[in-house]
């Protein structure tokens, strides 16, 4: 059969989780294929493709723009299957398969779910034979929050490498020095903003809050064949955390990674987790920068986040950063439900002892089936399962508790609050501008410190220059795409 992976490719990071799946498809012996929508042939190519099945994963702020491609795939490819998965379809199945045209959603971990999909739909099985799949949702579904769920795979190196070729042979990112990567899933920690709570509710039982890792022969391997392939400067592990403690897998890994790759990466860590011994390890092994979330003043984070960490913790981990040399990026969450601009003042302020290298102040924005998105839409200052969320964590609060005037001073910290917390000595003209209206030459002068600091401290991908000013351009683009109204 042929299969098409649709995607909406809006930052720097491959889609490692399609590109699993996308591999599993393959070998069961199908055809596959990668679309980009923001590529504007991609339906004329999806139509010369005609695919028998449309695969998609997808967050909630990008749910929009999913939808109304399935839509049109009904309309124009009327036998094509769609199934979609990722954290939107797995905590809102009820909703995404009413009011979607897609056809089954794939709630959790789908790699097993997905192949035995395909073997149905390869031996001809009819719409009402998926929903008795664990994990799939259709339209026959009688409860969708309650459907039975295959088990956890624990042992991660019986999935295949992701299927990196559809992605990098096909986008402007195979030309990129720098690559994204996850080597294990799984969060041990519950904070309100994030799914995790609720995905270990959805596999109680089975150690979902335990890291599970990758072997480090499986990641070095794949590592090495995507630098042998496209090229690899430096890298970027995304996992929500990489470590909570100095154990076998974090020594086995860093070896390997030095003696056989040996270069510059960035990574995820709880400030409370991160110790001198963890720090220099990663240090030695080649860790260029740790990235570490202030998320808020600390009684707030406590209170609101259910993320219990004081700032001291925050403190002292930045600190070994700098001892050690190593470069740190750190979020602030600001415009949370019932708190006022003082309190983001605080945690700036709290940025500011810490000392990051790089720092991001993001907007809010409720998700369901998190704690605090749930409170926020219970308070009625949100609409629980609204579409025009913007794709963009950056974008305008969609709170109704915030005045205008608010929301104005909330998008300059996503701005100005940045160069003043990395630059000091701005902070008086921050404190005047921040209470005003948002203006593009705030934007201008966010992006020239972001990028001066970024190329040079945070992912110095060694591109050359033409590679730079090809980001520069991709980057400045993205940015005011973040900050506009989104028309789908």
């Amino acid at each position: 059969m042929k299969i098409c992976f649709l995607h909406r490719l809006n930052s720097f990071m491959a889609p490692s989780g399609l590109l699993q799946i996308a591999a599993i498809a393959r070998e069961l012996g199908h055809e596959c294929f990668y679309l980009d929508m923001n590529d504007e042939k991609w339906k004329a190519d999806m139509k010369v493709f005609d695919p028998h099945a449309v695969c998609c994963s997808l967050m909630s702020g990008e749910a929009k723009w999913y939808y109304g491609a399935a839509s049109w795939i009904k309309a124009n490819l009327p036998n094509a299957i769609m199934i979609a998965g990722g954290s939107h379809p797995t905590y809102f199945p009820g909703g995404m398969i009413k009011d979607s045209d897609f056809h089954v959603i794939c709630r959790g971990e789908g790699e097993t779910a997905f192949k035995v999909f395909l073997q149905h739909l390869a031996n001809g099985a009819q719409m009402v034979d998926f929903k008795d799949i664990p994990n799939l949702v259709t339209k026959d579904s009688e409860d969708p929050m309650n459907i039975p769920m295959y088990a956890l795979e624990h042992n991660l190196d019986l999935l295949p490498p992701p299927a990196w070729d559809l992605f990098y042979d096909s986008t402007h990112l195979g030309g990129n020095n720098l690559r994204s990567y996850i080597a294990g899933r799984s969060c041990p920690h519950r904070c309100g903003y994030c799914f995790n709570a609720s995905f270990h509710k959805l596999y109680e039982g089975q150690r979902p809050r335990q890291l599970r890792k990758l072997s480090p022969e499986y990641i070095v391997s794949d590592l090495e064949h995507i630098r042998d392939t496209w090229g690899l400067k430096f890298l970027k592990l995304y996992d929500d955390v990489l470590v909570n403690s100095y154990d076998d897998w974090l020594h086995e890994f860093t070896a390997l990674y030095r003696e056989r790759l040996g270069i510059p990466f960035f990574c995820l860590m709880r400030a409370d987790s991160l110790t001198e011994k963890i720090a220099k390890r990663l240090k030695w092994a080649g860790c260029q920068t740790i990235s570490m979330s202030i998320e808020a003043k600390s009684e707030t984070r406590a209170m609101v986040m259910d993320r219990h960490m004081d700032d001291q913790a925050l403190i002292d981990a930045h600190a070994i950063c700098r001892k050690l040399g190593i470069s740190t990026f750190a979020n602030v969450i600001v415009g949370l439900p019932d708190t006022h601009s003082d309190d983001d003042w605080e945690a700036l302020e709290l940025a500011l002892r810490c000392g990051c290298t790089w720092i991001e102040y993001v907007q809010y924005t409720p998700y369901p089936e998190t704690a605090l998105g749930e409170m926020t839409f219970d308070s009625g200052y949100a609409k629980r399962g609204d579409l025009n969320v913007h794709t963009s964590y950056q974008n305008r609060s969609i709170l109704t508790c915030f005045t205008s005037q608010e929301k104005d001073a909330q998008e300059n910290f996503g701005t100005l609050g940045v160069v003043a917390t990395l630059y000091p000595w701005f902070l008086p003209v921050a404190r005047w501008l921040i209470p005003g209206k948002p203006r593009r030459i705030y934007l201008l002068l966010y992006y020239v410190v972001k990028m001066r600091i970024m190329q040079n401290k945070i992912y110095p991908s060694g591109n050359s220059r033409l590679q730079r000013w090809k980001i520069y351009w991709r980057s400045l683009k993205q940015e005011i795409w973040r900050r506009t109204d989104e028309e789908v």
